[in-house]
């Protein structure tokens, strides 16, 4: 098997692992809506932390694919290689912060159920705060995403 093959596979199948990583992740990890989302949070503690994991992996398998192209893509172009690991690891930068997040407001959400009236108001507005971080973490995760994709095109015209 020659070395760009081999790459290719090794891609394909960290490709595979991201996509499933991810997609079951997300669905064990999905963060409750409403006025009492960190009582619901609380009761779900172990799928969420189960859905965090599965992210971590994903998000571990975005980079590798990169690293794994790099010995490929650098034959063509220096740059594009080196961007391609560079925003692939901004990118999960990023998705990182917002699993960090997700399991702050776990342990928010525990503390919440055992708080007193008078301290509720106060960890609902960090647990806000923490949601609100995750959701712009995750938003730039995407648009460093959308933006490698838009310089691989790029290159590719020229």
């Amino acid at each position: 098997m020659n070395s760009t093959r081999k790459a290719a596979v090794i891609a394909g199948v960290l490709f595979i692992i991201a996509t499933v990583a991810g997609l079951s992740g997300t669905a064990l990890a999905a963060i409750p809506t409403g006025a009492d989302y960190l009582t619901q949070l609380s009761a779900q503690a172990s799928q969420v932390a189960a859905g965090a994991l599965l992210h971590l992996i994903g998000y571990a398998a975005c980079v590798g694919i990169a690293v794994a192209l790099y010995p490929v893509l650098i034959r063509w172009n220096a740059g594009l290689a080196l961007g391609s690991v560079l925003f692939r690891t901004l990118e999960a930068a990023f998705y990182m912060v917002g699993l960090a997040c997700v399991l702050s407001l776990l342990t928010l959400a525990q503390q919440f159920t055992s708080a007193v009236a008078a301290d509720r108001a106060a960890l609902q507005a960090v647990g806000d705060a923490l949601q609100s971080v995750h959701n712009r973490a995750a938003l730039l995760g995407v648009l460093i995403e959308a933006s490698a994709s838009g310089k691989v095109e790029e290159d590719e015209r020229l």
